[in-house]
Formats: C-alpha cells, structure tokens, sequence
C-alpha cells in the first residue's frame, strides 16, 4: 500500500533496468518498453536559450519525457560534438567518446535539483515526492556523468542544477524517453 493504492506484482512481473553507456548521440533500451535518445542540438546563434528550449520542449508527443542539458557542463568541448553531429552513422573512434551512463538508483544517490539553487537532495526523496512506488523506483533511468558518478537526470522527473542551460549555452544534448515503437 503506497500513496493510496494497493498494488501486487509477482517476482516474475518485476522488470529491470539494465546499466550501460550511452553514447551521445544514441539510443537505450529501457525497461517497460521504453527507449531513451540523446541527440545533440546546436543552439542558434543570437537565439534566447529558455525560448529555444521551450520551443522544443512544446513539440513532444504524448507520452514522451525530454530534458536539456549544456554539453559543456558535462565537460564536452562545442567543436567535438559539432563534428560528433555532423559526421552522422559514419562516427569515428575517437569523438565516440561523448556519453553518458544510464542505470537505476543507487543507496545514497544525491543531486542538486533545478530550482533548489545548489542545494543537494537524495533522489530517493525525490522519487518519493513524485509518488513513485517503491517497487517501480528500479525502472527510472538515472543519467550520470560517469558508473557512480553525478546524477545529470532522474529520468522524466527531474534534472540537476550543475547541467541545465544558460544563457551561455552553445551546445546542448537532449534527452528523450519515449515508448519503444512496436514496429523496432
């Protein structure tokens, strides 16, 4: 019983979420027949930022959760991921190394939420916050820095304040959880 609702699920109907790199951009397989997507966009120049992302944010389908983040927070150089873009499925060795690590919560996960200027938060508060049971925590896709390292994302929650966009935003990576397509 959580949050006023009962619900029951065998061992057998538990799914799990299966840790790995992402490379940027790219694709994952999650759990509960869903993918997430990086992409990498470049910001228009002389664009507004917040307008730019909104914008975006606005053209998502139902179903779909989307996030932002300043590649250059992440510590990607503007000129890689620009090449990294340009170079399509022909993506050589060494720009490969744009990517990020996609698993489920972890003991003592902490972040600095947007909105909480810098102050840290454990996810799991988070989560609970958000209603999320206990047994469905599992299968949210947290995207970090690196196996063990900052929480970029609590996937279709919430994002850290150390990655979001700013004016000075050049390059950004969007992140993008949508249902798997039946016909993939």
């Amino acid at each position: 019983m959580e949050f006023g609702t009962c619900s029951m699920r065998t061992a057998a109907a538990r799914e799990e979420l299966t840790a790995g790199w992402l490379t940027v951009p790219g694709r994952m397989a999650l759990a509960a027949g869903r993918v997430l997507e990086t992409s990498i966009e470049r910001v228009p120049a002389g664009s507004d930022i917040l307008a730019y992302v909104r914008g975006k944010a606005s053209a998502v389908s139902a179903g779909e959760e989307i996030a932002f983040v300043d590649a250059a927070s992440l510590g990607y150089a503007e000129r890689d991921l620009v090449r990294l873009k340009e170079s399509g499925d022909g993506v050589p060795a060494e720009a490969r190394a744009a990517r990020l690590w996609v698993d489920s919560l972890a003991p003592g996960d902490l972040m600095c939420p947007l909105g909480m200027h810098g102050r840290s938060k454990k996810v799991s508060d988070i989560l609970g916050e958000e209603q999320v049971p206990v047994a469905e925590r599992p299968l949210v896709p947290i995207v970090r820095t690196a196996p063990g390292g900052a929480v970029v994302w609590v996937g279709g929650i919430r994002l850290d304040e150390r990655f979001k966009c700013t004016a000075m935003s050049r390059v950004l990576i969007q992140l993008t959880i949508h249902p798997l397509d039946p016909a993939e």
